[in-house]
């Protein structure tokens, strides 16, 4: 009876070994697989933060230039109104002073203006308050007209809708060249000007 028993216990101490053992290595498996997933982990997580940093780099940059590019179109807009101003005070000024040029001074500046747009033959419309300068110039206007194999020119009673200058009037247009019109031609090219200062760097 004892043998048996003996047998039994020995075979129970195997059976309790050898599921102590497998115990163990499942545990040990279980370690390594632990550690496995845990370098995983590591390494997913530091591809995330680097994702993210990364991201946020990109993101802050963005927001950085769309700053930078922000300030610069505010800055233009300010330089182009300040500028606009400038021209508005100017012109306004040189109108002012136009009209109060002597009638010598008037007369130089209807002389350039009909030797340089008349094409031949056309009648002049004069303002009232320059119908006496437009008579003073006509014959040396004539002269030169000929001078260049172009017709002379006629002028008509002051009934133009101008301060001063000028209407060129022939069969197929009119041409204004009042001082207005000389200003804002001029006023044109200038604010073209400033616009490529501007736009165009």
């Amino acid at each position: 009876m004892a043998n048996n028993n003996s047998g039994a216990d020995a075979l129970i101490g195997r059976i309790l070994a050898d599921a102590q053992a497998e115990a163990d290595a499942a545990l040990a498996d279980a370690d390594k697989e632990a550690e496995r997933i845990a370098l995983i982990a590591k390494d997913e997580r530091f591809r995330i933060e680097n994702e993210t940093a990364q991201k946020t780099k990109r993101l802050n940059d963005a927001a950085q230039e769309k700053s930078r590019t922000n300030a610069a179109l505010d800055s233009r807009k300010y330089a182009l109104k300040v500028k606009r101003a400038l021209i508005d005070e100017a012109f306004a000024l040189a109108a002012e002073r136009m009209e109060q040029k002597s009638d010598e001074e008037r007369s130089a500046m209807i002389k350039a203006l009909l030797i340089r747009e008349a094409e031949g033959g056309e009648m002049i419309i004069p303002a009232a308050r320059d119908e006496a300068n437009v008579k003073s110039v006509l014959a040396e206007v004539n002269a030169a007209l000929a001078q260049s194999n172009r017709a002379p020119l006629t002028i008509a009673p002051a009934d133009a809708d101008i301060t001063g200058g000028f209407i060129l009037k022939a069969a197929g247009y009119e041409k204004n060249c009042s001082f207005a019109a000389v200003l804002r031609e001029v006023r044109a090219a200038e604010e073209s000007a400033v616009a490529g200062i501007l736009f165009e760097r």
